[in-house]
């Protein structure tokens, strides 16, 4: 490459690669530089000249969605994005169907207690859309450039169950034993019996009334492109999970003066109550298992978790399987709206619109959030119109759209909890596309 198309390269490509994700909530994207990005290319048979535009576009599709949806996105490392999409559209060269150039990702979402009360009864607020939203509208994107490519696979990983380890505390769970394997059987056994001591206990119950709503919400995609739901549940029961979670214990535990395991330099965060040190090797440990076992390669979080990344290169560095990619949002749009503010699913039309018409729902823009939040699971033709309502803070046009939306996700809601009456435990390998047949099977 001669000085003239290297510096065409520089300005049409590697630059505004550079440029897509800033420091963003005290995240700042790593091996960002524009000669880090020109050598993520060096190598490969997909030389810059092809494969750069395809990273460039595949990551503004990734940015343009999550704007669409009143968020703002960056990542933890900008070289692992690159390498990522570069990796898909390599192995796209061997393959009939492409893949879209969009790394396998999850995401958490986490236990909100306002979800259910034995006084208030079941309330799911419409912001728990917001990742929903995002992935339909990036494989909406996806799919208009080609057809052929297989669908985009993410999942949602249901965390509330997170809560009832959180309220065991630092004491809540103890073992001596000699070993971490050993260690890690205690642990998984006492977590699964402080499981079933909580059902039936208001802490239980949201979380099943949670996992109602995620799975209706699901439904809301066409077929071939439904995100699976899976739990903590699943995970613990996971053959192999003891294995990942003694790794972890080995990482971050030590013996205290009395031989009982205890957390060393766990991740301090807090979301309505101080997380227990002890989610840090257990969300290391998660994490790995997904990775290493089922090929997820990202996760998208608030950019507030960012403690956790580094935990969880240094369980990918110990396991030699590759690191994640995270992207890190902020939300821009009613980001300081109180929780009372935002419509619920079991709110009617008459309610919506009262909500969305005070003062300060329309000083932070929330008629033109909740329109972004719903316009992607409505009619194609009727999208825009919905969003630009929304933006004129016309809450009187948007209101009948949303309700009429939001009402098919609480009916469905409701039905499967009357049908699930306990959080449902699935084996990960027979979930939706995590699915592994047999070999010989069709």
């Amino acid at each position: 490459m001669n000085k003239s198309e290297f510096n065409t390269t520089r300005r049409e490509i590697i630059d505004p690669i550079c440029d897509i994700f800033p420091p963003l909530g005290g995240m700042t994207p790593m091996d960002s530089s524009p000669q880090i990005i020109r050598n993520a290319f060096r190598g490969r048979e997909k030389r810059i000249q092809i494969a750069g535009p395809m990273v460039l576009a595949a990551l503004e599709n990734i940015s343009a969605a999550a704007k669409n949806v009143g968020l703002n996105v960056t990542v933890n490392n900008l070289r692992r994005a690159v390498n990522g999409i570069l990796n898909i559209a390599e192995s796209n060269d061997d393959s009939e169907n492409g893949k879209p150039l969009f790394p396998q990702l999850y995401k958490g979402v986490s236990f909100n207690p306002k979800t259910y009360s034995t006084k208030d009864g079941k309330e799911e607020w419409l912001m728990i859309l917001d990742f929903f939203a995002m992935m339909r509208t990036l494989q909406q994107s996806f799919s208009e450039q080609d057809l052929n490519k297989e669908p985009i696979k993410f999942a949602i990983f249901d965390a509330g169950l997170y809560w009832i380890v959180n309220l065991l505390g630092k004491e809540g769970i103890k073992t001596t034993a000699e070993t971490a394997e050993s260690a890690a059987k205690e642990i998984i056994s006492q977590l699964r019996e402080a499981v079933q001591k909580s059902e039936g206990s208001e802490t239980y119950d949201t979380a099943l009334v949670r996992n109602s709503y995620l799975e209706a919400i699901a439904e809301q995609f066409p077929a071939n492109m439904r995100p699976p739901i899976f739990n903590l549940l699943d995970i613990w029961n996971e053959p192999g999970f003891e294995e990942y979670l003694a790794r972890s214990l080995s990482l971050f535990c030590e013996k205290d003066v009395t031989r009982r395991w205890q957390v060393k330099k766990p991740v301090k965060y807090e979301r309505y109550m101080p997380y227990s040190p002890w989610v840090t090797p257990l969300v290391a440990a998660e994490q790995a298992l997904m990775g290493d076992l089922y090929g997820f390669r990202a996760n998208l979080a608030p950019t507030s978790e960012a403690a956790w990344n580094s935990i969880l290169d240094t369980m990918c560095r110990s396991l030699k399987i590759p690191p994640y990619i995270i992207w890190g949002y902020l939300r821009t749009i009613a980001e300081n709206l109180p929780y009372e503010s935002i419509p619920s699913f079991c709110d009617g039309e008459d309610k919506i619109e009262q909500k969305l018409f005070a003062e300060k729902s329309q000083d932070v823009r929330l008629p033109e959030l909740a329109s972004r939040l719903v316009a992607p699971f409505i009619k194609s033709e009727e999208r825009e119109k919905l969003i630009i309502a929304g933006s004129s803070n016309d809450t009187k046009s948007i209101a009948p759209t949303i309700a009429k939306f939001i009402s098919t996700i609480e009916k469905r809601a409701q039905d499967i909890l009357r049908q699930t009456p306990r959080i449902p435990q699935r084996s990960l390998s027979n979930t939706g596309w995590l699915m592994q047949f047999p070999a010989g099977s069709c």
